[in-house]
């Protein structure tokens, strides 16, 4: 990144939830990252099968290319920024650290980094929310263009409103309002865990290629997607690759996350601010209630953000009427009705 972004694009990332910076590492960074990822690549042309995330296993590489029929097949290497320490080379611009910190306070660590190449003739991914708390960052290592399996989010929906899982007959579906995030090879796209996103369809006839990393708040979580995938050596190795301010990406600290995550104030405040999860659809109401518009700087612990909140939430005041409005009642009926059946067959 040659420049931090401006007032008015602080606005427009708070206001649409995603946000392109053209060009930030174009070029010899471009080049460098690249190359890394081939390396990577030659030792695991089919990827990984990623066990679950926080499950501490390590991924198994494939022994062949994921089917058609699997699920929007895609090749994954995860941790990759760990495996490859020269795919950190980005973080190390004081401006992105300094964007980051703005978004999700300071001290943050690196929760995950990883690699995704997305085959010709791969499906969509499903709408979803992420965990609350973080940000994403996205390197396109290819120039994308709509319908090549780029990342698709409906602009605004990480304020005001209820998982998709509530909200749309088909979470599979494109939106009236989705937006794709595309762009020129080398640029960084940005976008909130909360809002509605999805994966498009590669309909070209070539693979596109991305970087993901994902950045928590240090009162949001008590570990990283890495932590025990991955060996102390290659921690090592990734802390030194990164200039020595900026340490903290790779120090976990279960004790401090849980004095950050107490949060003062009443019963129903402390049950919207308990978990990240937005798939409650009562929680997440209640979250939202909480959070949305007012401050969210950690009032006992200056420069940390109430546990799950990032600055973005602070755009706009929560709307009971329009955070209802999104709800399609049977669709939260059903819902409702399938988890109380996998609770009583538990």
């Amino acid at each position: 990144m040659q420049s931090p972004i401006t007032d008015a694009d602080w606005r427009a990332l708070c206001a649409e939830g995603h946000f392109r910076v053209p060009g930030a590492f174009a070029g010899e960074a471009l080049a460098g990252l690249r190359a890394a990822v081939d390396a990577l690549l030659a030792e695991a042309p089919h990827g990984y099968v990623n066990p679950p995330l926080y499950s501490g296993r390590r991924p198994e590489r494939r022994a062949a290319a994921p089917l058609p029929t699997d699920r929007a097949p895609t090749v994954i290497i995860p941790h990759a920024g760990l495996l490859a320490p020269a795919l950190l080379a980005p973080l190390a611009s004081p401006l992105l650290h300094d964007l980051i910190e703005r978004i999700v306070g300071r001290d943050f660590y690196l929760s995950n980094t990883w690699f995704q190449m997305v085959p010709p003739g791969t499906g969509r991914l499903a709408y979803h929310k992420d965990p609350r708390g973080s940000i994403t960052l996205n390197i396109l290592l290819d120039d994308i263009g709509p319908g090549m399996g780029s990342t698709c989010v409906v602009p605004g929906t990480h304020l005001n409103t209820p998982p998709p899982s509530a909200c749309m007959r088909d979470i599979q579906a494109p939106q009236p309002r989705e937006v794709d995030m595309t762009g020129a090879a080398g640029d960084l796209l940005l976008f909130s865990a909360e809002t509605w996103h999805a994966r498009s369809q590669n309909r070209s006839a070539r693979p596109t290629r991305r970087l993901f990393y994902n950045f928590y708040s240090r009162s949001s979580r008590e570990t990283t997607a890495w932590a025990g995938a991955v060996s102390p050596e290659q921690i090592d190795a990734a802390r030194a690759a990164l200039p020595a301010a900026y340490a903290h990406l790779f120090r976990l600290d279960a004790a401090e996350t849980r004095r950050l995550a107490a949060v003062p104030g009443g019963a129903l405040r402390r049950f919207g601010f308990a978990r990240s999860t937005s798939e409650a659809l009562l929680r997440d109401a209640v979250f939202a209630w909480q959070a949305l518009g007012r401050p969210v700087a950690h009032p006992a612990h200056p420069g940390f953000l109430l546990p799950y909140t990032t600055r973005l939430l602070e755009a706009r005041r929560f709307d009971a009427l329009e955070y209802g409005g999104h709800l399609r009642p049977l669709t939260v009926l059903r819902n409702t009705a399938g988890a109380l059946r996998r609770s009583l067959l538990k």
